[in-house]
């Protein structure tokens, strides 16, 4: 199909391929989603190698990276993490006591 004239082209966008350990929170997928994948990484024996999880969220999506960190502390006690956004100075290490 031919471009026409002063129509823009929109590229794909490049990506670095995500750690295993790492969850990119988005606001409109479902917490199962990620407990999922969490799960899927636990029995491939992700955590034996990485030890600890990284949960991020932009925006609206941020409640639902610390209801899926709060899970996953409730489902996996012994399993280390954090969430991080960009979006405002917030880090909370899983496992650490709520303050």
């Amino acid at each position: 199909e031919l471009e026409q004239p002063g129509q823009a082209t929109k590229l794909k966008a490049l990506h670095p391929k995500i750690a295993e350990n790492q969850i990119y929170v988005q606001f409109g997928r479902p917490l199962p989603v990620y407990m999922k994948r969490v799960k899927k990484l636990i029995l491939k024996g992700a955590l034996t190698r990485v030890k600890t999880f990284e949960i991020f969220a932009l925006g609206a999506a941020i409640r639902k990276a610390f209801q899926l960190f709060e899970r996953l502390r409730e489902v996996y006690p012994l399993i280390q993490g954090r969430v991080e956004t960009n979006t405002c100075p917030t880090v909370r290490q899983l496992g650490s006591p709520v303050s």
